[in-house]
């Protein structure tokens, strides 16, 4: 005798079908911003204007460089009701010569945006800059640690929910091929 019949196995399935349909999904808890700045190519002890856009209306945000010269703190900046800031910050003295990423950070510590700029040992001169603009710059040696935001349990659930529909198809399919299997 079977433990699940053909129809309450269907019904079981709809009810899980319905339930990922209606109930609502987990929102994201940050919106993924855009950062601009004038020129990529900086230098330590400079001032740089930032600008950002598509960030969460209201909230504040840490501005940091993280590269050679490990996490170093640029500003703290609070994004307008249009989702956009715009500050003016100082490369700070420290950086060492190399590839960066300049990081927004939402209050909790994840990252909603990033863009890649370079820290030159001296300020660009306009020629300078000219004729090194068409080179590809070159890559530091060391790494670039960065943190990433990874949840092991969101991960496993939605992995076992996969295998257990995959399952539940599997047997579905089965049963419904076997002439012998008793649908009533």
């Amino acid at each position: 005798m079977a433990l699940l019949s053909f129809s309450s196995l269907g019904r079981a399935l709809g009810l899980l079908a319905v339930a990922f349909l209606v109930l609502p999904a987990r929102a994201p808890a940050h919106e993924k911003g855009a950062l601009r700045v004038a020129d990529r190519r900086l230098a330590p002890g400079t001032w740089i204007g930032v600008t950002g856009s598509k960030f969460l209306r209201g909230s504040a945000l840490a501005l940091t460089l993280e590269g050679p010269g490990g996490r170093l703190p640029l500003a703290q900046v609070a994004v307008d009701a249009g989702g956009a800031f715009s500050d003016s910050v100082r490369v700070p003295a420290e950086a060492r010569p190399g590839l960066y990423r300049l990081v927004a950070r939402a209050a909790d510590g994840d990252v909603v945006a990033g863009l890649d700029v370079e820290v030159v040992s001296a300020p660009p001169s306009s020629a300078a800059h000219a004729t090194h603009s068409a080179q590809l710059p070159m890559p530091s040696a060391e790494p670039l640690r960065l943190d990433r935001v990874r949840s092991h349990t969101l991960t496993g659930v939605t992995i076992a929910a996969i295998f257990t529909l995959l399952g539940l198809g599997v047997l579905l399919l089965r049963r419904s091929a076997d002439p012998h299997t008793d649908r009533s």
